[in-house]
C-alpha cells in the first residue's frame, strides 16, 4: 500500500489501493471460508459401510409477518452409493416450519442464478415427506413441512465457488434456502476421503 501511494495520478493510486485491498479481503474469506469447510467435513456423519455420508443439519429462521413466529428452515444433505456402480446419489432434506391460518403446501422447488432470480431457474423435482399441524388456536396452526429433493453431482459441484440457492414454492409463500460453498466443500471433501 506504501508503494501505490506514490503513484503520481491519485486516481490510478486509489484503483491500485482499492484492488490491493479487495485481494486483502478476497484472501481473508478464503481463509474463513477453508476452516468453515474443514469444520463441515468433520462433522460428516458416515454409516452403512462407508456407503452413507449425512452432513450437518443448518438451521434459518425468516420472519414473514409481524404478529407471527419466524418461520423456521432446517436442511442438510445425505449421499448413499449404490455398492454395485459406486454411484452416489445426493438429497437434501428439507423442513419448514411456520404458523399461518392454513398449510402452505410447497409443491415445486427452482434454482435461483448468483444475483438471486429464481424465476428461470431449473426445477427441481420437490418430493413431500410429510406434513403436520399442531398447537392450532381458532386463528393459527403451527405447520411443520418436510421434504427433500435430488441434487445432482455436477449441481453441487457447480455450487463450490458460489453456493447454490433454491426456492421452494407454494401458492402463499416462496422460501430461498442458501446452502453455502463452504458446506459443499466439506460435504464432498468429506465423502471424497471416505467413499472408497
Amino acid at each position: 500500500l506504501k508503494e501505490a501511494r506514490k503513484i503520481d495520478s491519485a486516481h490510478k493510486s486509489a484503483v491500485v489501493i482499492g484492488l490491493l485491498k479487495q485481494a486483502e479481503n478476497d484472501k481473508i474469506q478464503s481463509q474463513i471460508d477453508m476452516a468453515e469447510s474443514a469444520k463441515y467435513s468433520e462433522s460428516v456423519q458416515i454409516s452403512n459401510n462407508n456407503s452413507m455420508f449425512t452432513a450437518q443439519e443448518v438451521v434459518n429462521s425468516k420472519t414473514v409477518g409481524l404478529l407471527l413466529k419466524p418461520d423456521v428452515e432446517k436442511y442438510f444433505i445425505q449421499g448413499v452409493k449404490d455398492l454395485s456402480s459406486g454411484e452416489i446419489k445426493h438429497e437434501m432434506y428439507i423442513s419448514i416450519g411456520y404458523t399461518s391460518t392454513e398449510k402452505r403446501v410447497y409443491s415445486s422447488a427452482n434454482l435461483c442464478d448468483k444475483w438471486q432470480g429464481c424465476s428461470d431457474g431449473e426445477e427441481i423435482k420437490l418430493r413431500l415427506v410429510s406434513n403436520s399441524a399442531s398447537n392450532c388456536t381458532s386463528d393459527f396452526c403451527d405447520y411443520l413441512e418436510e421434504m427433500k429433493l435430488e441434487l445432482s453431482d455436477s449441481l453441487l459441484k457447480s455450487g463450490l465457488k458460489e453456493g447454490i440457492t433454491v426456492r421452494f414454492n407454494s401458492k402463499k409463500e416462496k422460501n430461498k434456502i442458501s446452502i453455502p460453498s463452504f458446506y459443499l466443500v466439506g460435504y464432498l471433501d468429506s465423502i471424497n476421503k471416505n467413499a472408497n
